[in-house]
């Protein structure tokens, strides 16, 4: 690795980061976009190493690419520390607390010269704000156009580079031993805080990094079937089943897993969707390979799910891609009826049968890799209802 690697503590190669940067660019000519307004945390640390929260107390920030000139962060003077150290930004622009942020991007946008210029922002992102794009589109009144930029990066990132995977790879470690471990180091009758207080010490004392807003999913009895709840005071019964959802994170890389952890003997019901959960998930793990849709994929889930008899218990989609996160690890596209999505060898996703009749809810899922001969489950834990 090169000193500057070192010396700012880059995951990844300046060389890496340049093929990237490289790649967006290539897309940006496809679509006829002269400049590219990037402000999603996760797609700021894939360019330029970004791993700070700070993007969650900020009124504004981002950065700025165009087909040839250096790339330009405009954000809070506080991330100023943040940015020189931890990224491989070279050009930022900082703005003081009583600035207004968007009049200095809007000032920058200028300087660059906008006249006759696509500019493509991303329409689908909770970082820009309808207030953000009312002022944008007023300041901005030269340009040719404004296009939706979303899926830009999206495209570029989706496809794992060899270093990602060896992240993802390092991740899944971590929360192969944790989920292995967990029931050894529960009480009889745990609460969900308690649960919680295992697997988050486990995981950072395994070296596990900071996991943002992804704490682990946890519901005890009826609250297994709650989607994704907080955890909460709750405390186990006999025959309780308890949802387990976490994972560890390596450079904000993610390799997630659901298993279903019993208080005892599990129920008939417990017993039923986590065979049909199980059969669902290595079916698609079996026959996934390059060159499917992502349609594809979910289509073979619901043909496994049906087979197994607990169709009528699924009522989500059968995964979505994985990588790098913040306040989610979901990373680019869902897995499900309508997306056209080819799967390419290198791309990572969570596979999950989540089954509930909204009373209980089980799931067994795995992150798999997509290689170039089928698909390489990565999480690494019995395929069965943890007994307490």
């Amino acid at each position: 690795m090169s000193s500057m690697i070192q010396e700012k503590n880059l995951p990844f190669t300046i060389e890496e980061y340049k093929n990237r940067l490289n790649a967006v660019r290539r897309v940006m000519y496809e679509r006829s976009i002269d400049i590219l307004i990037v402000n999603d945390p996760v797609e700021l640390n894939y360019l330029l190493g970004y791993r700070s929260f700070g993007y969650d107390a900020l009124p504004w920030q981002c950065l700025i690419i165009t087909p040839t000139e250096e790339p330009v962060v405009v954000t809070r003077k506080l991330q100023a520390a943040s940015y020189k150290n931890q990224t491989c930004v070279r050009e930022i622009i900082f703005y003081g607390d009583n600035d207004d942020p968007l009049q200095v991007t809007i000032q920058v946008l200028k300087k660059m010269g906008i006249s006759q210029k696509v500019i493509g922002i991303p329409f689908k992102t909770k970082y820009i704000t309808p207030h953000h794009m009312s002022i944008l589109r007023r300041e901005l009144y030269s340009v040719e156009n404004i296009v939706d930029g979303t899926d830009v990066i999206t495209e570029c990132r989706l496809v794992k580079s060899k270093q990602e995977i060896q992240y993802i790879e390092e991740a899944a470690h971590l929360t192969n031993q944790v989920m292995r471990d967990v029931t050894k180091k529960l009480k009889k009758f745990p609460s969900e805080k308690e649960i919680a207080s295992v697997v988050m010490s486990d995981l950072l004392n395994l070296g596990s990094e900071h996991p943002g807003g992804l704490n682990p999913i946890i519901g005890i009895g009826k609250r297994s079937s709650f989607g994704h709840p907080t955890w909460e005071n709750y405390r186990a019964k006999e025959q309780d089943v308890i949802f387990l959802e976490f994972s560890g994170c390596v450079y904000r890389y993610f390799a997630p897993i659901m298993r279903t952890l019993s208080v005892g003997e599990p129920t008939n019901l417990a017993k039923e969707f986590e065979e049909g959960s199980r059969y669902a998930v290595n079916q698609v793990i079996k026959n996934t390979y390059p060159g499917m849709t992502a349609e594809q994929v979910a289509n073979l889930s619901k043909k496994s799910l049906e087979e197994a008899g607990v169709i009528e218990y699924s009522h989500v989609r059968t995964g979505y891609s994985v990588g790098i996160g913040f306040t989610s690890w979901r990373d680019g596209i869902s897995i499900k009826q309508g997306e056209k999505t080819v799967l390419k060898e290198n791309m990572v996703i969570h596979i999950l049968p989540f089954l509930t009749d909204f009373e209980t809810g089980v799931a067994v899922s795995e992150t798999i890799v997509i290689e170039k001969d089928g698909a390489r489950k990565i999480t690494d834990v019995p395929q069965e209802i943890l007994v307490i």
